[in-house]
């Protein structure tokens, strides 16, 4: 199975804290065992971090946790601006590094909303799971 390249809404790394046995706990574990490819972008990477530090709840080894997690990432310079969500135009900047990624992963309605950009499907982090698992199941069954 190929690698997918994922970029993560902030909401993804903020459900794994409060729950660590959650899906989005999972998918940052996959990056972590170099399974799946984080791509980020610096506003992304700031909107993670500035959100993240302002959770009084949310410790400081977690947060020593996704910026390690986010040191593996790879970093993308935006090639365009996106201004395709007017609701939360912030949510943009998610979009404007989807021509590389495979999958942005969110719990947001209005990135959701979108579907697929640029071949970049937007999916919550139940459904990244669920396609994770069967790939890799699919990937035992077959022999040459």
């Amino acid at each position: 199975m190929k690698k997918p390249r994922i970029i993560l809404d902030t909401n993804v790394y903020i459900s794994a804290y409060f729950n660590p046995s959650s899906h989005s706990s999972r998918i940052l574990s996959w990056i972590e065992k170099g399974s799946a490819e984080l791509l980020i972008s610096d506003p992304i990477r700031k909107e993670n971090l500035f959100i993240l530090k302002r959770i009084p709840v949310i410790s400081k080894a977690y947060l020593f946790r996704i910026d390690s997690i986010i040191k593996l990432a790879t970093r993308i310079d935006p090639v365009e601006k996106v201004y395709l969500i007017r609701d939360d135009p912030d949510d943009n900047k998610f979009l404007e590094i989807a021509r590389l990624a495979d999958y942005i992963i969110s719990n947001d309605t209005h990135l959701l909303s979108i579907g697929l950009f640029h071949g970049c499907r937007v999916v919550t982090s139940a459904r990244f799971v669920n396609w994770f698992l069967t790939q890799q199941r699919s990937d035992l069954s077959f022999t040459p």
